[in-house]
């Protein structure tokens, strides 16, 4: 199959985006007072964070804004930034009212573990990371940590993407130094890809393996396989973790990865590296990133000393009422590939039940 480059708005790289305002979205003061009373309201009819929906966090005002946001997720560059969130005016459980609201008025958030994790915190667990969110030997008898399990320190994450339609990430508290966060488009890669290279491109578009180390289950026994890049009905997807792959190919019974295959996520990689947007999230920003055209990470941080006031973002996993069609190889991840049908994320053990 002879591959096309992919045109539109959601191929740019950081240098040209940096200097773009457009992705970056301003609460007005009636949105703000707005979002404001809804919180107070939950509040004061003792309703805590997880019972929030959009039926009870009426925001008429900043839901228009949100559904901008939202066919900018999808049309636009795949990804946005909502500033104006005054944090420091709220305690605890009305930051996370506020922010759930937000996330049930732009979409339907999703679970996040088999546990039915519905908003997560990141932030720095030291050694608890790999004991609590899974790790493995590797062939030289050292730790394999999960994805979840990197996550959850102060060191660099490489490229990947959520499975889901939009992670959303607020930012409580930054970090003393580094954190930043680094996004890339991935038909940008795809373009470069095949500008360069068409033959590894090619091998991106097959099936690789991945575990479930620390998803689904605390060991490495249980993996699938799905390609790094997909099309559906002239809509362009990819989902990608390489600790997933590394993780799949310590199994004995996974077969071995081609060096063509090494090679082509090497490149991938690369090119995310040259045509990266470095930004820094400042408290009281929310972050939408489109999981299925930005791959995302971050560089090592230093935090602070001060428990209260190390680096802490909430995130959220959000299953979008617009969303692309997705192809039938994607279903063991989302369950549901048609457009704009409630997917992603991961299956709480309750469900599980019910099946």
């Amino acid at each position: 199959m002879q591959r096309q480059p992919i045109t539109g708005a959601c191929v740019w790289n950081g240098a040209e985006l940096s200097a773009r305002h457009d992705w970056k979205f301003d609460l007005t003061q009636e949105m703000w007072q707005e979002l404001l009373a809804a919180t107070k309201d939950a509040v004061k009819h003792e309703q805590t964070w997880h019972m929030v929906e959009e039926h009870n966090f009426q925001i008429p005002q900043t839901a228009v804004l949100l559904n901008e946001i939202s066919t900018y997720l999808e049309q636009g560059p795949g990804l946005a930034r909502l500033q104006g969130l005054h944090l420091e005016k709220l305690s605890e459980e009305e930051r996370r009212i506020m922010f759930y609201g937000i996330g049930q008025t732009l979409g339907t958030p999703v679970s996040m573990s088999r546990q039915g994790m519905m908003m997560s915190d990141v932030t720095d667990e030291g050694a608890n990371s790999a004991e609590r969110y899974g790790h493995v030997k590797d062939e030289d008898d050292n730790d394999f940590l999960s994805s979840r399990a990197r996550v959850h320190s102060t060191g660099k994450l490489r490229f990947h993407n959520d499975r889901c339609d939009v992670v959303a990430l607020l930012c409580v508290t930054a970090a003393a130094s580094g954190g930043t966060s680094r996004l890339a488009s991935v038909p940008m890669i795809h373009n470069i890809m095949l500008e360069r290279r068409p033959d590894l491109l090619a091998l991106l578009f097959d099936d690789y393996h991945r575990s479930r180390l620390g998803e689904e289950f605390g060991d490495n026994a249980n993996w699938y396989s799905i390609p790094i890049f997909a099309q559906q009905e002239g809509h362009f997807t990819s989902h990608y973790s390489r600790t997933f792959i590394e993780a799949a190919q310590l199994q004995p019974d996974v077969q071995k990865m081609t060096e063509g295959q090494w090679q082509a996520m090497d490149l991938m990689h690369e090119i995310a590296d040259e045509v990266a947007l470095e930004t820094a999230q400042s408290p009281g920003e929310i972050q939408f990133l489109n999981n299925h055209i930005v791959f995302h990470g971050r560089t090592e941080y230093k935090d602070h000393p001060e428990p209260d006031a190390r680096r802490l973002l909430h995130r959220l996993w959000i299953s979008m009422a617009n969303s692309r069609p997705l192809p039938s190889s994607f279903e063991v991840l989302f369950r549901e590939i048609g457009p704009g049908q409630l997917r992603g994320g991961i299956v709480a053990i309750e469900e599980e039940a019910a099946v």
